[in-house]
């Protein structure tokens, strides 16, 4: 399955366990409960998918697209989330670098979302989770 293109595609309840998807665009997908345990879902853009209750337990999301994505009551223990997108900004069409998240940027839903036992996120990923409600033992 990689690089499919299945854009609002309804997938609630599935058993993708072990699937590959590498590359695909699954932007508005409904993956609600869904079993993607093991999955490479790496490089995926995701944008506004639905991920409520998913397992996603050692899932591969390296450098996916999550912007928009609800993960609230999703199992994340030991996914993978090096490089992940959580948040991407519509820029003004001058040349400022966006400082921090204000009006116009898309967000995660990832508030009671447990990060306890993923693996690869960095000091940004990290500090956007916390702000936002996600569960991690470095969050104050």
């Amino acid at each position: 399955l990689r690089r499919v293109v299945a854009l609002g595609t309804q997938l609630s309840s599935a058993n993708l366990t072990n699937s590959d998807w590498q590359g695909a665009d699954l932007s508005g997908a409904d993956l609600t409960y869904a079993n993607l345990t093991g999955a490479n879902l790496s490089a995926t853009r995701m944008t506004s998918a639905n991920l409520r209750s998913a397992k996603l337990r050692n899932t591969n999301l390296r450098n996916a697209d999550l912007s928009l994505v609800d993960l609230r009551g999703a199992k994340l223990a030991g996914a993978d989330l090096q490089g992940a997108i959580f948040v991407s900004f519509k820029q003004n069409q001058g040349e400022q670098f966006v400082q921090a998240p204000a009006a116009g940027s898309e967000s995660t839903l990832v508030k009671g979302v447990d990060f306890g036992e993923v693996k690869g996120l960095d000091a940004k990923q990290l500090a956007y989770i916390c702000t936002q409600g996600g569960i991690h033992p470095r969050c104050p």
